[in-house]
């Protein structure tokens, strides 16, 4: 018997973890198990001073108190709008004066800058649905089947990352603007 007990020890101390847990367990469940036992009556309200709740369950509990009425005459139309801004709140932004600031209509510095954001805006609208690995890896955005090298929307493939689920495009017509196009987890 004592082989059995010294066997069953050693296997309940064998992890300090799971030993601590049960013993915390046991400790919780003597303790309410004690509480059982030695509180037959368990009190169901907890008051302060157990004379004033028995004088407050009994006849002699005060009538609730009368509380007065209040009228507030309110006016029949508001003269003030809350949703409406008011100009005198906020600093006028001072206009440019003549000369000073302005961009002349086909400056080449603003049609580039204009066709670059036009490209963001359609690299924002592709959406990655894939990235395929094998023989000839390739991506599959917005339904069409990319490889490396291969041109689509402006843009053309230049590396697949299949851990991260994602790729990098470059602009066919700005060497420098490089997009990298996520998968959504959604």
């Amino acid at each position: 018997m004592n082989k059995k007990l010294y066997k069953v020890w050693r296997q309940m101390t064998a992890d300090k973890k799971r030993f601590g847990v049960m013993l915390s367990l046991a400790a919780v469940g003597l303790l309410l198990w004690g509480r059982l036992i030695l509180l037959e009556k368990v009190p169901r309200i907890a008051t302060a001073d157990p004379d004033a709740a028995e004088q407050a369950d009994g006849p002699a509990a005060a009538p609730p108190r009368e509380l007065p009425t209040v009228a507030v005459d309110l006016p029949e139309e508001l003269s003030l709008n809350l949703f409406a801004l008011r100009p005198d709140r906020y600093n006028r932004i001072p206009e440019p004066e003549e000369g000073e600031g302005e961009v002349q209509l086909g400056d080449p510095i603003d049609d580039e800058w204009e066709r670059r954001e036009a490209l963001l805006d359609e690299a924002r609208g592709m959406t990655l649905q894939g990235v395929i690995q094998g023989h000839q890896p390739f991506a599959l955005i917005d339904d069409v089947r990319v490889h490396v090298g291969d041109s689509v929307g402006g843009f053309v493939l230049i590396e697949l990352d299949f851990r991260q689920r994602l790729v990098k495009l470059r602009s066919e017509s700005f060497e420098d603007l490089v997009v990298i196009l996520r998968m959504s987890d959604g």
